[in-house]
């Protein structure tokens, strides 16, 4: 069976800068680390059109909400990408398990949003989860 991994680590509920935001604040945060389109590496596409639909939230006050966690360091906004800092860090991988997933993320990333933004989520430590280790 696979192994399913939890993609909001629960003690987030206890960070005071969780705890400072507005509950719709909290509703896009956790919408953004957990919804369909998360992958694998923490990069993906989703409109603000989408994340205003699929929550409710008005338009306007989704750009509100992005640009505070932006500033909040939590995610950035590039062209219709979410990246989520430090995604390795809470999501650990075995390459020799996952890497053709890892793969095909990265393969679906424009180029320069990869180079940009790659290291952010720690792809960098992906040449350690091909030693057979976990990247975290």
């Amino acid at each position: 069976m696979a192994k399913t991994r939890m993609p909001v680590n629960p003690k987030i509920w206890d960070e005071s800068w969780m705890i400072n935001l507005e509950v719709d604040e909290k509703l896009i945060y956790i919408y953004l680390v957990a919804n369909p389109s998360v992958n694998i590496i923490g990069i993906y596409e989703c409109s603000r059109k989408l994340m205003s639909l699929r929550t409710g939230v008005a338009l306007k006050r989704i750009e509100e909400i992005i640009n505070k966690l932006e500033t909040l360091n939590k995610i950035y906004y590039d062209h219709d990408y979410i990246i989520i800092p430090n995604y390795f860090a809470y999501n650990p991988h075995n390459f020799n398990f996952e890497g053709k997933r890892i793969q095909q993320a990265i393969r679906n990333i424009q180029p320069d949003i990869l180079e940009k933004y790659g290291k952010l989520v720690g792809l960098n430590q992906i040449t350690e989860g091909q030693n057979g280790k976990e990247t975290n």
